[in-house]
């Protein structure tokens, strides 16, 4: 079967879509009978679908007729079969007390209210409690949305082997999906709330974290077919559905949260709620960098976050003693079992079917995880396959395309990769040094515990970022060989460019040589292999005089500015060099020579230089990866024209302030995603830094809110007017501050200085935004709240997504940031027309 059916997905989307009206009910944000119209219609459509599909494939068997996608349609037939059969179960769950009865005798039957609130406390007024839970309550939304967030965002890189282009996709879902449970909480009524119902909600928006990351390792493989891999389709609707329970409830309750804390004040107070949130954010962030990571594992930097919103449920809730005692032991034992079991081993098994997982570690850097096969061992990271130990071929065309070009080497270079037995063949030669460079310190600790490959004195291991390891080092080489894969993410593209490659050169004797590889696709190649070969091949001729692709096991490229030659195979055997499958008897240089010319003919001159801060190659790469999945162009196309409209009914309905907010949502987040890339292309990890970025960027929104009482009194559509041009003016003055970074790349301090300055300013102005927006307008605070909070993610969703997945690898940052600035102008003069704003 080539379409096989979904039933275990469909019943799990189904039973997660129906807990969540049902929930919705109980919390009386929509009423049961909307809940149930919701799901009559559903069945009503399932049935008429699963009616019509069946009719005509039975007139298809009947009369012979040829139907296209026969297959296809008979799938779809099953699929909304199964979707009915399980829409039907919820009906029949409704009305089990009429089917029990129709085997009874009349007996009068008490129906059960499904809407009662289930919490004993009297309803919340606007005077029977202090500001200071609410305050609590926001400080602790902020501090378990980031370190939610960066945990997961770690995991779905684990899981779906990404690239900024999933991390664009999953913070574009977690954004919008929040925007949707803030928005959900304008339509809830604040005195049918009681404080406990915020308290528990923190035990589940403690516990749902843990619940999703072991759910996500589960049923990848589960539900997925092993080995194969994510489109952007299913990266998309997996990842919703997996951060729906976690982003809805965090949405909702900042309205909730904004709209009680008011309450208790008797004064609009959403821009406050947002400060304090920011706070926790910025707890969070320090918290995560400097204690956590790198030290704990996931499920017990979870299990910490689990055990923090126990004790504000703890504190806060209020039950008899015996009960909450209770709840709060079961709480807590289970906070503590990651401590106790090595959770994170058990659910990451799922992840390598037939393997046994013999060592697993976060690392500032990613996920590292060894696997053995018999008597291979399987090196991963961010579960990517970095290299085994029995792979003797890669190994040997790795290294000795390139020395063997060379008279005499003798001084060689390794950046990255050492511990997969590439040293033992660089050994092979008369060599006096070899310097192996790798990023990650726990991947050489790796290979000495795993490997002998880093046994040989004459291995000098560097730790550290190769890049700046070069701009730094006096010492030249003969060779260098450069082990990484190829430039799937912004962070590996950077070794691509035409930046590292002088560097390299200055780095290297006369005769000296460079090799790196990307993959094969000797037999055929599609137009986005021959872009992304274009790209690489043009950057680094333009740096050597020779380059010459040696077709193997993957394409390597060698560059020198002394001759190459593809006639090698009879010079193992002169220089002694013994190799099992590199030798006068496995190679053939006409066929070498015959396969090379078929690439090289195909190779585009017109292709881009790849640049530090204008990644072609990335862009390139990216385009290679979607064209790996069928994609139904006219649904593309149909889903960007309904995204276009739904966003001009956005600018034409949205008042001033909303669409201001969304334009500083949008421009925050596009200049956030453009300094980590800069950073990211400085100095090669970001994942250690992550954290700290994300708390400088949160004190910014929150000194910014918090601050502009005292910095603008007087709120009118001017000031807002004002403030909107100031934010799209330091945009522009970024382009001369990230040159400035990366031309004095050695200097950390100055660096570091200008990208935190820079983002802190602009989340400053941000924040500011924010609390004005709040303050102008007229209506009830709760809609104010759900509004404003919902257009800020909703702007944020769309210039994360934008900025890491079109503008950076199309344009450049440079082009980008010109672009994030002109669009905040454009927003100002949208704003300017809508001239309705109104002091409070």
């Amino acid at each position: 079967m080539n379409f096989p059916y979904l039933l275990l997905p469909i019943v799990i989307f189904l039973l997660i879509l129906y807990l969540l009206s049902l929930s919705l009910t109980r919390l009386s944000v929509i009423k049961t009978t909307t809940h149930r119209k919701i799901w009559n219609v559903l069945l009503l459509i399932t049935f008429l679908i699963t009616a019509l599909l069946g009719l005509t494939l039975a007139i298809q068997v009947n009369y012979k007729f040829r139907i296209p996608f026969l297959k296809q349609l008979l799938t779809l037939h099953v699929d909304f079969g199964i979707g009915m059969t399980m829409i039907a179960v919820f009906h029949f769950l409704w009305h089990w007390s009429y089917f029990v009865n129709l085997f009874k005798s009349k007996k009068s039957v008490r129906k059960p209210d499904i809407t009662k609130n289930n919490f004993k406390d009297e309803p919340l007024t606007g005077t029977d409690l202090s500001k200071k839970p609410y305050r609590i309550f926001a400080i602790l939304l902020g501090f378990s949305s980031i370190i939610t967030q960066i945990i997961l965002l770690r995991e779905f890189m684990l899981l779906f082997s990404g690239n900024e282009l999933v991390i664009g996709i999953i913070l574009a879902n977690w954004m919008i999906i929040t925007a949707a449970g803030a928005y959900l909480g304008k339509f809830a009524d604040i005195h049918k709330y009681s404080r406990n119902f915020i308290s528990f909600a923190f035990v589940l928006l403690g516990l749902i974290p843990s619940i999703t990351v072991f759910a996500a390792d589960y049923l990848k493989n589960t539900i997925f077919q092993p080995g194969v891999a994510f489109g952007a389709g299913k990266i998309i609707y997996s990842a919703a559905i997996i951060l729906l329970p976690f982003c809805l409830l965090s949405g909702f309750l900042f309205t909730h949260i904004a709209n009680a804390y008011s309450l208790t004040t008797d004064k609009r107070q959403i821009d406050k709620i947002y400060a304090f949130e920011s706070i926790g954010s910025i707890i969070a962030g320090v918290i995560f960098s400097y204690l956590l990571a790198g030290r704990l594992s996931t499920f017990q930097i979870l299990g910490i976050l689990f055990f923090i919103n126990i004790m504000a449920f703890l504190f806060t809730a209020k039950m008899k003693y015996l009960p909450k005692a209770g709840l709060s032991v079961i709480f807590v034992f289970i906070s503590v079992l990651p401590f106790l079991f090595n959770i994170d081993k058990i659910t990451k098994q799922f992840l390598f079917i037939n393997q046994n997982l013999t060592y697993l570690k976060d690392t500032p850097y990613g996920n590292l995880a060894v696997t053995s096969y018999g008597d291979q061992q399987n090196f991963f990271e961010n579960n990517v396959l970095l290299f085994t130990t029995e792979n003797i071929v890669a190994n040997e065309e790795a290294v000795h395309y390139a020395m063997i070009q060379h008279h005499d080497p003798k001084e060689v270079l390794l950046i990255s990769g050492g511990i997969s037995g590439i040293t033992n063949e660089i050994l092979k030669y008369e060599i006096s040094r070899l310097d192996y460079v790798e990023l990650n310190p726990w991947l050489i600790k790796l290979g000495q515990e795993y490997t002998s490959a880093l046994e040989s004195p004459e291995i000098r291991i560097i730790q550290g970022d190769a890049r700046l390891y070069i701009k730094k080092t006096d010492h030249k080489y003969d060779i260098i060989i450069i082990n990484l894969p190829e430039p799937v993410t912004a962070q590996i593209n950077r070794y691509y460019t035409i930046e590292f490659y002088n560097d390299l050169k200055e780095n290297l004797n006369n005769n000296g040589i460079v090799t790196f590889s990307l993959p094969s696709s000797v037999n055929y190649m599609s137009d986005e292999v021959i872009e992304l070969n274009s790209t690489i091949y043009r950057t680094i001729k333009s740096v050597f005089d020779h380059v010459l692709i040696f077709p193997g096991e993957k394409n390597y490229y060698v560059a020198s500015d002394e001759s190459l030659e593809y006639g090698i195979a009879g010079k193992f055997a002169v220089k002694g060099i013994e190799n099992t499958y590199m030798n006068i008897y496995y190679l053939d240089d006409d066929l070498i020579m015959q396969r090379a010319g078929y690439i090289m003919s195909a190779l585009s001159a017109s292709a881009g230089i790849n640049r530090d801060f204008f990644p072609v190659s990335y862009f390139k790469q990216i385009k290679l990866w979607i064209s790996q999945f069928r994609i139904n162009r006219y649904l593309l196309f149909a889903g960007v024209i309904i995204l276009c409209m739904l966003f001009i009914l956005f600018v034409i309905k949205a008042g001033p302030a909303n669409l201001g907010m969304f334009s500083a949502g949008f421009t925050a987040s596009s200049m956030e995603i453009i300094i980590l890339i800069a950073f990211q292309v400085i100095y090669g990890y970001i994942y250690l830094a992550m954290g700290i970025f994300f708390a400088v960027f949160m004190a910014g929104l929150a000194l910014g809110t918090m601050l502009r009482e005292r910095i603008i009194q007087s709120i009118t559509s001017r000031s807002i007017l004002i403030l909107q041009l100031i934010i799209g003016l330091v945009v522009f003055l970024a382009v001369p501050l990230l040159h400035l970074s990366k031309e004095y790349a050695e200097n950390h301090a100055l660096v570091y200085f200008i990208s935190f300055t820079l983002l802190f300013i602009i989340a400053f102005l941000v924040g500011g935004y924010f609390s004005m927006a709040s303050v102008i307008q007229p209506d009830k605070t709760r809609i104010v709240a759900a509004n404003l909070y919902a257009s800020d993610l909703l702007g944020s969703a769309s210039g994360s997504l934008l900025a890491s997945v079109i503008l950076i690898p199309q344009f450049g940052l440079y082009i980008t940031i010109v672009i994030t600035g002109g669009l905040s102008f454009l927003t100002l003069m949208a704003v300017f027309l809508k001239r309705r704003l109104k002091p409070a």
